[in-house]
């Protein structure tokens, strides 16, 4: 550590490098004594504190820099000198004209449509309106305050209006409702500290002057550089026929298409198929491997966010089968078995190429019976008809999922089965 010190110090910027590094070393130690583990998570850890602005260099106030931010995340910090600009800007009162007002206690503000058509406030609304209104104004002072506490010893206050020196010379007595009705940072202070606070007007035409640049004279181009910049934007992709494919598929995109039936939604309501085929799938990976009870079976069914009879019914049916029993017996089980490997796009294209692509999948369960895998793949799916034919349309995942199976742990699988829960069928594919 004291030699990283040293070189970092003998570095320009050192004094401001060593600085950062005792912060990273301090964060480090922090993180650690709040019971972090692991490289990554301390990284990321650092990643999310760093967009939540809360950690950043370690910079004293006497630093020799200047600091542009919000004042947001200026909180908790000071300087030297603030120059807190901005402040003729309007305060936003948006939130007080929306069509339709929001208010935790005093509930819903609409407007009145009569029978001529035309739009009236009602009391409810104005009410609502006056609250929120009371609301920003007072998280407008909260921000105001915090910029202009950031100071040590100056603070200047900037801001643009129209007639600076009229509004300057004509501004009313200080009262609560003048004060009130102020719609900037600007007019608010002007009528608050009216006689403690002597602004400085500027005409616009002095910083006009002063922001006048001499005319830039252009010198003839470089033609090496201009040349590099022309190879640089005529530059194509020399692949253009790996384009197409990606880089990355999971195994239930690369099943095979099945038609889609567009079914009126229900909003809100928590019983739709994905959401109960998730919970099936949580609980079905929980279930204990050994004879269950039906006390274990509903604590569980809870744990997942529980399921309607038909389903726990289904799986009750499936914890009951012969192929659940073998899987109790088995000298090893696994069940929702996450993978990645590569895979050549020729596997799953079917084009002439050997581009590698990132398969990934999760196997629903599978176990280890004289010396090869048995592969189970759960379906939560209607099935009408014959459970045969409805389980074709699932080969190509069982395919996948049994060539990883082999691939990863070097083992064959002698048996894969699509298991229709809601058909009470177990469909051997393999």
């Amino acid at each position: 550590a004291a030699q990283c010190r040293a070189r970092m110090g003998a570095l320009p910027g050192g004094v401001q490098r060593v600085r950062n590094l005792e912060a990273l070393i301090e964060r480090a130690r922090a993180f650690d004594d709040i019971g972090g583990e692991g490289l990554h998570a301390f990284l990321t850890f650092m990643d999310a504190a760093a967009e939540a602005a809360d950690l950043g260099a370690s910079q004293t106030v006497t630093a020799n820099v200047v600091r542009i931010m919000t004042i947001h995340k200026s909180k908790g910090l000071e300087f030297p000198v603030v120059f807190l600009a901005g402040m003729g800007s309007r305060f936003n009162r948006m939130d007080e004209k929306a069509p339709l007002l929001l208010h935790e206690s005093l509930g819903v503000g609409l407007q009145f449509l009569d029978g001529l058509g035309t739009r009236r406030r009602t009391y409810a609304r104005r009410i609502i309106r006056d609250a929120i209104g009371d609301a920003s104004w007072q998280e407008e002072l909260r921000v105001l305050y915090v910029g202009m506490t950031r100071a040590r010893s100056e603070l200047y206050l900037l801001g643009c209006t129209k007639n600076a020196a009229t509004v300057a010379e004509t501004l009313p007595n200080p009262s609560l409702p003048t004060v009130r009705k102020s719609q900037t940072a600007l007019k608010l202070l002007l009528l608050s500290l009216n006689g403690y606070l002597v602004p400085k007007v500027h005409q616009k035409s002095e910083f006009a002057a002063a922001q006048r640049l001499p005319a830039l004279e252009l010198s003839e181009p470089d033609e090496t550089v201009l040349t590099a910049l022309r190879q640089s934007l005529a530059w194509t992709y020399p692949y253009p026929e790996h384009m197409p494919i990606s880089t990355k598929t999971s195994v239930t995109a690369q099943g095979d298409a099945e038609e889609t039936t567009f079914r009126e939604p229900r909003f809100g309501s928590s019983d739709d198929g994905a959401a109960l085929g998730t919970r099936t799938h949580a609980l079905l990976s929980r279930i204990p491997l050994r004879p269950y009870t039906e006390e274990t079976l509903l604590s569980l069914a809870k744990t997942v966010g529980g399921l309607p009879p038909k389903h726990l019914a289904a799986v009750r049916k499936f914890l009951q089968s012969p192929l659940f029993g073998r899987m109790c017996a088995a000298e090893r089980a696994e069940r929702e078995w996450s993978f990645v490997r590569p895979v050549p796009a020729r596997a799953l294209t079917g084009e002439n190429d050997d581009t590698p692509i990132l398969l990934q999948g999760v196997i629903d369960a599978c176990f280890y019976e004289n010396g090869g895998w048995i592969l189970l793949d759960y379906k939560t799916d209607r099935v009408e008809g014959d459970p045969a034919a409805h389980a074709e349309q699932h080969r190509r995942q069982i395919t996948l999922y049994a060539e990883s199976l082999k691939a990863l742990t070097g083992r064959p699988v002698t048996e894969a089965y699509v298991v229709l829960l809601g058909a009470d069928a177990a469909v051997r594919m393999i």
